[in-house]
């Protein structure tokens, strides 16, 4: 595992800023954070920053009292109070507007609530985990995040690697969701063959940890003993063989001396995800929204990898 419970950041009561790929697990990694702290006994509240309009922000987080507007017809608590006692997950808070990171800040600094169109003050007893899919450091440099919000969110700051970056866990991780899979849906798949776990390991996995699970249901819907290579083929042909990684590796044998293996997989990876980004966009013309939901990531993930490889394919 690439972190480890014993960390005092992890099982105390710190704020935790969780950065990471879409896909990377943020909210499954919160989750195992939350069981492993001292607040495990409290409800664990996941709320999702992008999925809310500002008018319904303050609202969904506070709550609001009956009559507070047009269509509150009962009083309604927010997360905030249904986490108390327990942890507060706020992913994917870089879409927050500026005016909806005010409101939070203000929560957090004060640790009190007020419902909408309420006067009474409420206690905000949550340990708060915010996650991200870019780096927030250089979004509060640059303006587009506010630094007052970002440093007090910021108590401890934890990484995830991308599943590329972490393969020695996609045979964990397919398993698990193997078992969950034949457990939810009353499958009986035995496990993957070898020629699967081949194709797993070779595959770049753009959308991480999400997109391993969608894949491994899906085949196990179409498996019936094991899950064989034909399977993985069906759900996402755009996968690599291994035949073809081959064929990418530098032409020079001697440029990879004196490089350590890690280095060289991540350069090799660079250049097959570079290919597959370049290869989505010219076939939308261009289009970065169908090319991101071609490629199933997210559609920031995609800007920010066209910019970090200067892909221009000469679409406007």
């Amino acid at each position: 595992m690439f972190y480890t419970t014993t960390n005092p950041f992890i099982s105390t009561e710190a704020t935790l800023l969780l950065i990471g790929e879409t896909g990377t697990g943020k909210e499954l990694v919160s989750q195992a954070i939350h069981r492993t702290s001292s607040r495990r006994k409290g409800p664990f509240i996941p709320v999702d920053c992008g999925a809310l309009p500002d008018q319904l922000l303050e609202s969904e987080l506070f709550g609001h009292e009956k009559g507070a507007f047009t269509g509150a017809v009962h009083r309604k608590p927010g997360k905030f109070e249904l986490a108390n006692g327990g942890t507060l997950f706020l992913d994917e808070i870089s879409n927050l507007s500026w005016t909806a990171q005010g409101k939070l800040l203000r929560a957090i600094q004060e640790r009190v609530i007020y419902r909408l169109g309420g006067t009474e003050p409420i206690r905000a007893n949550v340990r708060l985990i915010a996650a991200c899919n870019q780096d927030l450091t250089f979004a509060a440099e640059r303006g587009e995040f506010r630094s007052d919000l970002f440093f007090r969110l910021n108590e401890f700051m934890l990484r995830l690697p991308t599943l590329r970056d972490r393969r020695e866990d996609i045979n964990h991780l397919a398993r698990r969701f193997l078992n969950e899979t034949n457990q939810e849906l009353g499958r009986a798949v035995q496990g993957f063959s070898a020629e699967a776990v081949e194709r797993m390991h070779c595959y770049n996995w753009p959308g991480n940890v999400r997109q391993l699970r969608n894949v491994v249901r899906q085949a196990v819907l179409m498996a019936d003993e094991y899950v064989e290579l034909h399977h993985m083929n069906l759900l996402d042909p755009s996968i690599i063989p291994a035949s073809s990684l081959t064929n990418l590796v530098v032409g020079n044998d001697k440029e990879w001396l004196d490089t350590p293996l890690k280095d060289v997989v991540r350069r090799e990876v660079a250049q097959i995800e570079r290919k597959i980004l370049v290869s989505a966009l010219r076939h939308t013309t261009g289009n970065k929204v169908k090319a991101a939901q071609l490629l199933r990531i997210d559609y920031k993930t995609l800007l920010n990898k066209v910019k970090e490889y200067s892909i221009d394919i000469g679409y406007n």
